[in-house]
């Protein structure tokens, strides 16, 4: 069986971002690095390590949830040779939703290994909540 080859950090997010929309397992496995303990922290949770805790989080998280329908901005990218940093706001509409949540923000990591890009690390934090009249401190 041959190694799907992503050939820049952008084709390894659209493979990540669709298998995420079409709950798709499978799709899924093949954006990750497997190799080098990739980490994954989904919206307040705990680190995951390692491809076999991470797939088995996106597998509960892909069985138990109604379908997603996904937009993602990207709000900043920094790229070297072999490492590519993406900042995206996910904007995330369920089924049954009338519009979309307030949005996830996600930082993608991405490696260059010898089967092209794979996903190292994927971070998600839900967006602050904000008091009005309240400026938010940083600590």
């Amino acid at each position: 069986m041959m190694a799907t080859i992503f050939d820049s950090p952008e084709n390894a997010e659209l493979a990540f971002y669709d298998a995420l929309e079409r709950a798709d397992l499978d799709a899924m496995s093949k954006v990750w690095e497997g190799a080098r303990n990739p980490v994954c922290i989904h919206p307040a949770s705990a680190p995951l390590r390692g491809l076999r805790e991470i797939l088995s989080s996106w597998e509960q998280i892909f069985q138990g949830g109604p379908e997603m329908h996904l937009r993602v901005e990207m709000l900043e990218k920094t790229l070297t040779e072999d490492l590519a940093i993406h900042l995206v706001a996910e904007y995330i509409r369920l089924s049954g939703d009338a519009e979309e949540r307030p949005p996830v923000f996600a930082t993608n990591i991405y490696r260059r290994c010898r089967f092209g890009w794979r996903m190292v690390v994927h971070h998600a934090s839900p967006t602050p909540e904000r008091r009005r009249g309240h400026r938010q401190s940083v600590h």
